[in-house]
């Protein structure tokens, strides 16, 4: 799946960066009911734009399972597969998560509570390099 079938060029043109995540993109070997995850990187100002065009297509607000005010979450069945948009205004917030995929796909981390934990790690280690 490629950012032109996920959803329309107005949100495409918002986008600053896109980067592919999950199990889907991490394991070796995944379920094939697991969402498919893409993390999206957008400017600030252009958040609650993006919010109400994903709502205009279709897209419901939810799904990460997770409350934070560094993302918001929406997923929407396109050619019946779940797929997770996790957007955020955040550019650190974004590289973290981009390069926690990187190490939990050299790793093969295939038990969910292990990619947790990891991306929890090396989102705190990019908040302390800031402060």
């Amino acid at each position: 799946m490629d950012e032109e079938t996920l959803y329309s060029s107005r949100i495409s043109a918002l986008v600053l960066d896109i980067a592919r995540t999950g199990s889907r993109e991490i394991c070796s070997v995944y379920s094939k009911l697991s969402d498919e995850d893409f993390i999206l990187y957008v400017s600030e100002m252009n958040t609650t734009f993006i919010w109400k065009l994903l709502e205009d297509e279709g897209w419901k607000m939810g799904g990460s399972g997770e409350s934070n005010s560094k993302f918001l979450s929406f997923k929407k069945k396109i050619n019946d597969r779940v797929v997770n948009l996790i957007i955020t205004s955040n550019k650190q917030y974004f590289d973290s998560f981009v390069h926690a995929t990187i190490i939990a796909k050299q790793l093969d981390l295939c038990n969910k509570d292990d990619r947790v934990e990891l991306f929890r790690i090396v989102r705190d280690s990019y908040e302390r390099k800031i402060t």
